[in-house]
Formats: C-alpha cells, structure tokens, sequence
C-alpha cells in the first residue's frame, strides 16, 4: 500500500457549532466518544446512516488544537448498540463485541435477530475485512430477512414458489408437506425501506467507506492487524483471506496515538453496523430445517405496488401474496389456505402458486394497502369500522361476502365454564375461576362484559391461550369457535381433562371474511365471485369431480375464461371444503349452509357488526376522516341536494303521483334515507330520474354523474365486473329486497369513490339493524354516533331512521300491500340457511334447476 506519511488531509475545519457531538439520528444509539479526547469534540466528523435513511451531517476537520497546544483528531460517531458503544482498544476485541451484540440481540435497530442468523450467513467473499491493495475494505454478505423494528412499507423480500420460510416464533412447528399440491410457502413479511431507499442507503454507506479510508490514510502507521479466529463470524476464511494487513499513515503529533484505539472500535462497529444493514435487507430463513422437503433458497423481491392493479402485479409474481389462519398454515392444510389457493387456480391454473405470508394479524391491515399482501383468508370479522376505514392503518377495505359466520364462545372446564354462564364468581368453586383471554381484541371486549377483571388473564395469542387452559393456568378459555374446538385442545400435551363449551352458544356475531385493497375493486370482485363460484356449485350439485359443468366467463379476460372451473377442480364446492375442514370443529348448521328456496325458506336480512366506529383521536393525533376532497359526499354536501335514479317504477317500489308528484315505494325510502344521513335529515330537495323507458342508459347515468346512486339495482357478475354498455364495473350494496325466483334488488353506485359506496351500503344496513335492535322513527335517537365520515355526520344513522324508520315500518308503509313480508325478506334469526346463490350471469334464476 502506497503511503500516506507526510500527506496533507483534506476538509474543512470545524466550526465553534460543532463543538458538541451529534445526537444519534435513529434507534436512540449513544455517540461513541473517548472520554479523555473530549477535548476535541469539535474535530473530524462522520457521516452514519441510520437503518431509517437518514443521515447524520456533520462537518470534516483536518486538525484540532488541544488544550495543551498539540494537534488532535478524533472521531465523534454513533454507536450500533450500547453494548457497542463501549468496544475494545483494538479491532479485533470491538469486533468480537459487536458480532456478541447481533447474536445477543443486543442491537437496538436488530432487536429480533439472534445468534443462530450468524450461521446462515454464507458470504459470496472473503470474509475477512482486510484492506485491498488501494486501502478500500470490503465485505460482502448473503444474508436473510431484516428484524421487525427495522422495517418499514415499501418492499417485501420473500422466497420464490418454490421455497419455505417460517416467521420467527414459529420454528418449532411442523408442516405437513404430504398434500398433493405440496409443501406451502411460507414467508415472515418483511416490510423493510422502498427500493428508493435503499438506493440512497448505498450511496450513503458507499461515502460512508470512502471518508473512513481518508481516515485510516490520515491516521495510521504501520499497523499491524492480526486475522480474526475464534467467535469471529470469518472463521472460514481462506488462508490468502487471513493475510496480514498493513495500513501505512503518519502519526504526525503524539496526542494522535490514543485515539488508535478509537478509529479501530469505530472501523469495527462500521463492520457490524453493514453487516446487520445487510441483514435487514436481505434475510431469508428457513426454521423448518429439520423436514427433509423443505428448501431454502435466496431471497426474491416481489413486485409490490400500493397502485398497480393486484392481478397485474400477481402476473408479474408469479404467485398471490396470501395471508391464511397461522395454524392452518403451520399444519400445510385447511379452510383458509384452501381458499388462497382457489384463487391461485383461478388465476393460474395452478393452485400451487401462492406464498404464504405470516404477519401479525394487526399488521395485515398495512400490508395489505401497502401491496405487500394481496389477500387475507383469515379469520377476520366484517364490520362497518374495518371495512370505511381501519383506524391503526387509517385505510378501509374491501371485503367478500362472508365465507363463515362464527363467533366468540367460552370453553373449558364444565364446572368452570358454568360459573361464567351464570354470571357467577363469588360462590363455591366460582370464586377460583380464571378465563383467559387473548389481548387488546374483540374478545376481551366481550369478556369485559360478563366477567370482572380480577377473573381475566391476558394471553398474547392463540397458541398462549390454549397452553394456558392446558397446563391449568386458566380453567376457561373465551376465543373464536374455530380457535378453541376440542379436537385442537386435546392436540396440546395430549389434554385428556374434561372440555366443554358455553351453554349459551355463541356470545357474538362474526361474519368472517376475505380482504383485499380498497383501491382495486377488480381483484376483489374477482376474490368475492371465486367464493361465490363455491357456494353456487354447491346449490348445483357441482362438485369437484365434475367441476367442468361449472358455467365459463371472459368479464376479466380470456385467460381468466375457466377461472371457476379451475378453482372448483382444485379445493371442491363450499360444502366440501366444510366438510374437509371445519366439519370436525363445528356441525355446520345455521347461517353456514346454503340457501335452497322452497316454501321453508327463511329470512335472509342481517346486519354485520359496526365494530369501533367511534374515533380513538389516540391513534391520530387530530387527523380525523372526513368527505374525501372532491368526492361524491362532498359534492352532494355543497350543492345541498342528492340525485338519485330509479331503475324502474314498479308498484311498491318506486311509483309517481301525478297529482300530487311525488314519488313513493321502497327503494324511494332508500334514497330518502340517503339523503337525510348525508345533509341533516332533508329529504325533500331529492332529484329523481327514472330510467323504466331507459334501461340502457341506467349506468351511463350513473357513470356520468347524473345520478349519485341507483336504487333497485340487481346484483349480476357482468354489472359488477363489466357491465356491457360502460364497458365500467359497479359497486352494489347487500340486498335489501330479495326476489321469489332469485334476483336481488340493491344500490347501485361507480368504484371509483369507495367512500360513497361504504356511505350507501352502511346507510342500508342501519335500517335492518335498526329493526333487529327495536329502534323505531320515535327512537331513533338511539342509534348509534358514527365517526368514520366526518364529525358532521355523526348522526348520519339517527338522521336516516327518523327520516324513513326502520326495515319493518318503511316495509309496511311502501310494500306490505303488494307483497306481503315473509321468506328471504325476513330478519335472519340467527339459525337460518344464509349463504346465497348469487347469478353469475344472464341467468333469470338459480332456482329449479
């Protein structure tokens, strides 16, 4: 190596600002300084990237003059970690420290990672950091996912098709990998910087080398570095790789030597600093090491958009992104991994194409608004908060129709689980129960209700919560039906105790569905009719040996032309996936069987859960949603007026009175209640167009803003998809009418403001939930506030139902007369067939065939 001896340094002097070291730009890591160098604070700084791209500035000085008159230059930087912060006197010992500080977890943007990462670490070089022959030092690492605290939206690094990967925590469980479609992949989601991000890290950690090896040329002389052994992570190092290196400089005054040590440590953390930066950036790790099957193989970055349409980027991938039940996807079968790769056959062709992306349950929401998840199967309650806007991810989404109404039940010891049906804790053996539950969720809610808190203990997750009834911590368990079934509890240590569930059945309603982004309403049109597919088989005996039977469709593109048939030939009709799967647990019976019509049918009108529809101003700091800017709401708020169209004029639905001129009937009420939620309970300053002469210019209509909503529209695929004279697709609320051959009469609004449809929808469902809860015109300031469409509306639901009542009483003041109220139009007690047969195309009726 060329030497630096008797060179001049380059940079500026320090400035009297300076005087003071720099506060660590991310992850609360201590400036690392020499106490006995204090004196020259104001010397040659560093630039140090924080895992989060920022950068911490700080000004370069040649010299400093101490305070005994001799020159003196010291580093002032941040520290990986405090156990870093505090390295060796020599390189060697401030590496040893820094790689004990990775394995131990120590490292406080690395928190999640530990020692046995290290032995994944497989470099594509050398591993010792010695000096090439300009003086540059180099490392290169092959390495895995980054820890959880680093990450950040933008990018996902996942393994291909092909490969297995299990989120830590999950690493002792096994994975059946016998099915026919083979093993599942499965991948943490790793929600690391944007790509951009990752562009500007590289340039800064590239300026970052560059100034240090100014340093080393400044500072050193002769020095001698002995190769790494022992706990050193390049042990295996070649021999040529070991070879000393020799860093020539000048050690122009003798103030300079103690701060040798220093620039060694610093040398050292920088090491450790991109050794975990790589880490955070690339890291696949395979925990099921001990099943022959599985493979490991690098990391492979996903297409991830936010905006792309998700069936493009899907192409693009090569595989749906999918988020299933944890436990389902840890035992490589069940009803939610099923559904995830219905959709990859649909897609594909192939059910074999889906990676299985484990996120806390939490974090799904952002995952999947952010485009890291195109889809969540799990066990996930439709309610009105989630789906206009989920407030820890600050975005709604959008949901299928419900592929299994569930709901929170009590498990455990009979005698125990007594106690709590009784409301009981203070007598006999009350006085010793325990119910365990599942934190900061619905559940504990639930709990909250009927059980004190002296008798609840908070448990983590699902697996916690059944370990703790096991090994008798608890005596009680309260958790979704599918969650603590027998069969699973007994699976536990090989639990031969007494079991039983609640007397009083479920203590919740839970419609569970799927959910996707908000912001793309083809894929979830294409995920909600897949479902749909399954249940319509069912209805025409349509199984999976004769899938081919199943109706064909081009709406979302040839190569999607036998996307049923395909999904319906790799996971079975509805009803052989329950069987399959949740038979076992929970007798299907109730609201999980289809609808098949007759004269027994029953009501089909429900209500899915509100959920937290009151803003915790907590979780946004004064941000509060309101009318999107522009949008259909806001729009109607400022010119005072809503415009509604009715499809056709039909007695007891939509008739008009010459004389008087007025219209009245069903879905009349409708836009009335619209428009009394939206503008404080008017209703009488409506704007109405009927299309009964005009059928094929209802959409165009509605497309072209004549009209904000249709009411009396019918739910078919090619309206929802592609409707043939827009050529657009159209959002459609849950029916509010249900015909006697089948069709179903809803509101009908454009995709491009899911604001307004969410608005139009949950109008709908308020005057069903306000007959299920007994609140009439006279009461109906008892409907409950709403914050998730501004502060202006909060009494959107009180405005609606005082304008028009609820169900039952603009039912019988439009219809009752024409047709009298029974069968689907009914109220669903709870116990009635609720999956329904919807038309999948021109079809004029399922029923019959």
């Amino acid at each position: 190596m060329e030497t630096t001896k008797g060179k001049a340094c380059s940079g500026e002097r320090a400035t009297a600002a300076d005087q003071q070291p720099k506060a660590a730009v991310a992850m609360g890591l201590p400036a690392m300084m020499d106490a006995e160098s204090a004196i020259a604070r104001k010397c040659l700084q560093v630039p140090v990237t924080s895992m989060h791209g920022e950068m911490q500035k700080s000004n370069k000085g040649e010299s400093c003059q101490g305070q005994d008159g001799s020159d003196k230059t010291t580093l002032t930087s941040v520290g990986v970690g405090t156990s870093v912060a505090a390295a060796g006197s020599n390189l060697r010992s401030a590496w040893s420290e820094g790689v004990a500080a990775v394995r131990n977890g120590d490292v406080g943007a690395s928190a999640s990672l530990s020692f046995k990462l290290a032995d994944q670490v497989r470099p594509s070089s050398s591993r010792s950091p010695a000096m090439g022959a300009d003086g540059s030092a180099s490392l290169n690492v092959k390495q895995q996912r980054p820890p959880l605290s680093s990450r950040s939206p933008g990018a996902l690094s996942i393994p291909g098709p092909n490969d297995i990967v299990v989120a830590a925590g999950d690493s002792n469980s096994a994975m059946d990998h016998t099915m026919a479609y083979g093993p599942p992949v499965v991948a943490e989601l790793a929600m690391g910087p944007p790509s951009e991000l990752l562009r500007e890290k590289e340039e800064e950690n590239r300026a970052l080398r560059k100034e240090l090896q100014r340093i080393a040329d400044c500072t050193f002389e002769a020095l001698e570095v002995a190769p790494f052994d022992g706990d050193s992570p390049f042990d295996d190092v070649s021999a040529s790789s070991r070879s000393t290196v020799k860093l020539e400089t000048s050690l122009a005054k003798r103030g300079m030597k103690r701060l040798v040590p220093l620039i060694l440590a610093l040398t050292a953390i920088l090491v450790v600093t991109v050794l975990v930066i790589v880490l955070s950036l690339l890291l696949t790790h395979n925990n099921n090491a001990d099943n022959p099957d599985a493979t490991t193989t690098a990391a492979s970055s996903f297409s991830t958009s936010p905006t792309d349409p998700v069936l493009e980027t899907i192409r693009k991938n090569g595989v749906i992104r999918c988020r299933a039940e944890t436990y389902e996807v840890n035992q490589g079968h069940g009803f939610t991994v099923d559904l995830c790769r219905a959709l990859a056959a649909a897609v594909f062709q192939d059910p074999s194409k889906v990676v299985f992306l484990k996120v806390p349950f939490r974090e799904q929401f952002r995952a999947i608004a952010n485009g890291t998840v195109d889809i969540s199967t799990t066990l996930n309650t439709l309610n009105m908060a989630r789906d206009v806007y989920q407030q820890e991810s600050r975005h709604g989404f959008a949901y299928s129709d419900p592929y299994f109404y569930s709901g929170v039940t009590m498990g455990g010891l009979p005698t125990f689980v007594d106690c709590v049906d009784r409301g009981d804790e203070f007598s006999g053996d009350c006085r010793k129960l325990v119910v365990c539950v599942i934190a900061a969720t619905v559940t504990k809610d639930i709990v909250n209700k009927h059980v004190p808190g002296s008798s609840t203990l908070l448990v983590a997750n699902g697996p916690e919560l059944i370990q703790s009834f096991v090994n008798g911590t608890c005596n009680v368990m309260a958790g979704d039906i599918l969650e603590i079934y027998e069969d699973r509890i007994r699976q536990v240590d090989n639990y031969t105790g007494e079991y039983t569930f609640s007397s009083r059945g479920l203590w919740s309603f839970d419609p569970l569905a799927m959910i996707t982004r908000q912001s793309d309403p083809q894929w979830a049109a294409f995920c909600n009719w897949v479902l749909r597919a399954l249940i319509t088989a069912e209805y025409l005996d349509i199984t999976q040996a004769t899938a081919d039977s199943f109706a064909n469709t081009t709406l979302f593109g040839e190569e999607y032309q036998d996307m049923f048939v395909q999904a319906i030939r790799a996971v079975g009709n509805y009803g052989e996936l329950y069987a399959k799967h949740y038979e076992g647990r929970v007798p299907r019976q109730g609201m999980n069987v289809v609808q098949r019509g007759g004269p027994n049918k029953t009501g089909l009108l429900v209500t899915d859960p509100l959920g937290k529809i009151l803003i915790d101003e907590s979780l946004h700091q004064g941000a509060l949603p309101e009318p999107v800017k522009g949008g259909t709401l806001e729009s109607i708020r400022q010119r005072g007026f809503l415009r509604c169209g009715l499809v056709g004029e039909r007695a007891g639905f939509a008739e008009y009175n010459e004389t008087s001129q007025v219209w009245s009937g069903m879905d009349v009420e409708f836009c009335k209640a619209i428009s009394a939620s939206i503008l404080t309970g008017e209703v009488d300053t409506i704007v109405y167009q009927s299309f009964y002469n005009l059928p094929s210019m209802q959409f165009a209509a509605l497309s072209n803003e004549a009209v904000d909503v249709l009411a009396g529209g019918t739910m078919q695929m090619n309206a929802n998809v592609k409707e043939p004279t827009t050529g657009q697709g159209y959002s459609f609320s849950p029916p509010y009418f249900y015909e006697a051959w089948g069709a179903v009469r809803t509101l009908v609004t454009t995709q491009d403001d899911p604001q307004w449809s969410d608005l139009v929808r949950w109008v709908s469902q308020a005057t069903v939930y306000a007959e299920r809860e007994g609140i009439t015109q006279q009461n109906a300031s008892l409907m409950p506030v709403v914050e998730l469409f501004g502060t202006e509306l909060r009494q959107m639901f009180r405005d609606a139902i005082m304008a028009t009542g609820n169900y039952e009483e603009l039912y019988q003041r439009t219809l009752a007369e024409h047709v009298p109220r029974e069968g689907w139009n009914l109220l669903n007690p709870g116990n009635g067939a609720q999956l329904f047969p919807y038309l999948l195309g021109e079809e004029e009726s399922w029923y019959g065939k």
